[in-house]
């Protein structure tokens, strides 16, 4: 199995033909390093002012899918090597900057549920939440207009130059839903994944189903204002709804829980200036 993996099959080859490579040469962390110095070179040149913006984009593309392609090669044989985990989650985190620049979303949301799996931290599911809704090409999401093909909707130019497949933000937010769902299912208790859950069913506004798991998000949290605002945004907008049955009591929960919201804000906001005032 392990001849299978194409870094071994690759090498074998090119033992087998007495080629020698830059990493046979001067040692994996050399090469590393020159991969990473090389990067940052090409990245340079392209944020230089002599590239048009559609050719920047081209620039960091290319970077991406060559590191990409780099830790697809030797992901299974040096993730047992701790030095080289390292040097290869600092060329991951490289590629992940440069992916976010690009706007190649599959890339950067599979290497943030890649962190997600290792760790079911709630602040990095967090930061994965605030990276998938709040950037500026997930204006769509909402209902907006849809915008004109530009230079800014690079996927449009991208395409065809990219290995990577279904590179639209659409495509990458359904893929994220997907994913945060079986690991819903796998904790069912997490605070931050039914967070999200919630987040997906309000952005489809599905709000009869919003209003459950924001609710199980407020329970799993009672004192955490977050959830008491979108508990109560979800109850408000279900109640305009035309399928619900107690409309009075869906806006009375609703404003109960803004009021709750209002109620834990001003409370964390005189905590932290009683605190300031003791320091």
């Amino acid at each position: 199995e392990l001849l299978d993996t194409p870094s071994v099959f690759h090498k074998t080859k090119r033992r087998h033909l007495g080629l020698e490579t830059l990493e046979d040469i001067f040692g994996f962390e050399s090469y590393f390093a020159f991969v990473l110095r090389s990067v940052e070179v090409l990245r340079f040149h392209a944020a230089a002012n002599v590239l048009s913006k559609h050719e920047q984009m081209l620039e960091f593309v290319r970077v991406v899918e060559l590191l990409e392609t780099m830790m697809a090669n030797r992901r299974l044989v040096t993730m047992r090597n701790p030095m080289k985990r390292r040097l290869l989650r600092t060329v991951a985190q490289k590629s992940v900057a440069l992916a976010f620049q690009a706007r190649l979303w599959r890339v950067v949301f599979r290497h943030l549920r890649q962190l997600c799996n290792e760790s079911t931290s709630d602040e990095l599911i967090a930061l994965f939440t605030r990276t998938l809704f709040t950037h500026a090409d997930a204006d769509f999401l909402a209902g907006a207009a849809q915008a004109t093909r530009s230079e800014n909707n690079a996927w449009d130019k991208l395409k065809p130059f990219t290995r990577f497949r279904r590179d639209t933000y659409a495509a990458s937010v359904t893929e994220a839903r997907s994913w945060a769902l079986r690991q819903l299912a796998r904790h069912p208790h997490s605070y931050a994944l039914t967070l999200l859950a919630g987040h997906f069913c309000a952005v489809a506004q599905q709000y009869s189903m919003a209003v459950p798991e924001y609710c199980r998000a407020h329970r799993l949290a009672p004192n955490d204002a977050l959830t008491s605002l979108c508990a109560g945004v979800a109850y408000i907008s279900f109640s305009m709804s035309r399928a619900v049955v107690h409309r009075h009591s869906a806006i009375l929960k609703g404003f109960a829980l803004i009021q709750r919201y209002k109620k834990l804000r001003l409370d964390s906001l005189a905590s932290s200036a009683s605190e300031e005032a003791a320091s």
